[in-house]
């Protein structure tokens, strides 16, 4: 992996790759009980381990959106309309490997229907979906040369429209649930939703304008220091009031689907734990700067996006034959396999990020640069 210059925020980045490291251990569980069945003994260690990232999502974006602040310059709408197509057409390449490969094993060994595998799996919500339709939202309302606070109140109206629409989608056919699944929580395959996630990155991006101005570490650790004790304060506050009255304001780290649908408390209770989790790191970075720890988590952070696909296209392609293979031998999948396949592929994805990930990325760009090849095409003319 090559040596990444420490950055003047460097929690950021060791904050986005810690977000990511536990998604292979996630995935390969979900993998297993979606496609086939977890013995009765084994559930329970599967959500414990997705509980143990599930604050990750909202971390990373919170972070993507710190990346993308640039107080002192104006962006370029073009180039967030650019990025946006780009990270859609990239999603839907990793729909195609992902899912398509396994879709192949599956119609020739056990004669299943494509068109019902590709209806159960292909375009529902990822995060790079997401990740594309923010950039091209952000695109539409920097042209109009709206502010970044002015998107943060947008994005919190859009939380509360989702809220609203919520009852008068959940009943909608597969179809419109799969493409309007990108934009509102529809149910649990609704995993990212533009109209209640685009508040994260969106925070992040009001956070790093204004560390970004700061002048030295100092003013960046005491802005650090007052944000992450405004947010203690207010988390022990909440959680009082959840022992008190019993309103469960903590069910999103506790329902897996309630945090993918997160309404207006449950983000307050995601965006005050990732205060206080940046903040941490930003100690831990000042202090360890050195360590092991924190330089391979710096630089894994240029990586993260390939590290990503490359997850994703291994946990498919390695479970699902694990998946045919216990099927026929009728056996359910027992903790030591999905531990044991998870490792695998986490080792697996680090070491081929490692190789090839920059390549990768640099790849993905060129083939779903669209406004380059049109270019080229007209100057060729």
């Amino acid at each position: 992996m090559t040596e990444t210059k420490i950055s003047r925020f460097n929690e950021i980045e060791c904050c986005k790759s810690l977000a990511m490291l536990g998604l292979p251990l996630v995935h390969t569980f979900e993998c297993f009980n979606d496609f086939y069945s977890i013995e009765p003994s084994a559930i329970s260690y599967c959500h414990f381990f997705i509980a143990l990232t599930i604050l990750g999502p909202s971390i990373f974006m919170i972070c993507m959106g710190f990346g993308m602040s640039s107080p002192n310059t104006q962006p370029k709408v073009g180039q967030y309309l650019k990025h946006g197509y780009q990270f859609l057409l990239i999603a839907f390449i990793l729909d195609l490997i992902r899912y398509g490969i396994p879709l192949i094993i599956d119609y020739f060994v056990t004669n299943n229907s494509i068109i019902e595998f590709f209806d159960s799996k292909i375009f529902y919500s990822d995060i790079y979906y997401f990740v594309g339709l923010y950039f091209i939202f952000l695109s539409i309302l920097k042209k109009y040369k709206i502010s970044d606070y002015s998107i943060f109140l947008i994005t919190i109206l859009t939380i509360s429209i989702n809220t609203l629409l919520f009852e008068h989608l959940k009943d909608l056919p597969i179809i419109s649930k799969i493409f309007l699944g990108h934009f509102a929580y529809i149910d649990q395959d609704s995993c990212f939703p533009l109209l209640t996630w685009a508040i994260f990155p969106t925070i992040g991006l009001l956070i790093g304008n204004k560390m970004k101005k700061c002048e030295n570490s100092e003013e960046v650790n005491k802005q650090y220091t007052n944000i992450a004790s405004l947010s203690l304060v207010i988390f022990l506050a909440l959680a009082v009031e959840d022992l008190s009255f019993d309103i469960n304001i903590f069910l999103p780290l506790t329902v897996f689907t309630e945090y993918y649908y997160s309404s207006i408390s449950s983000t307050v209770l995601l965006v005050l734990i990732a205060f206080i989790y940046i903040t941490v790191f930003r100690i831990l970075c000042n202090k360890y700067a050195n360590s092991f720890f924190i330089r391979f988590l710096s630089n894994l952070s240029p990586l993260i996006l390939p590290f990503y696909f490359i997850q994703w296209v291994l946990v498919n392609n390695i479970c699902y034959p694990i998946i045919l293979i216990l099927k026929a031998r009728n056996i359910e999948t027992s903790l030591g396999i999905g531990i044991g396949t998870s490792l695998f592929i986490f080792v697996l994805s680090i070491l081929l990020v490692k190789k090839y990930g920059i390549k990768l990325m640099r790849f993905l760009l060129k083939i779903t640069d669209i406004g380059k090849m049109f270019s080229k095409k007209k100057a060729k003319k």
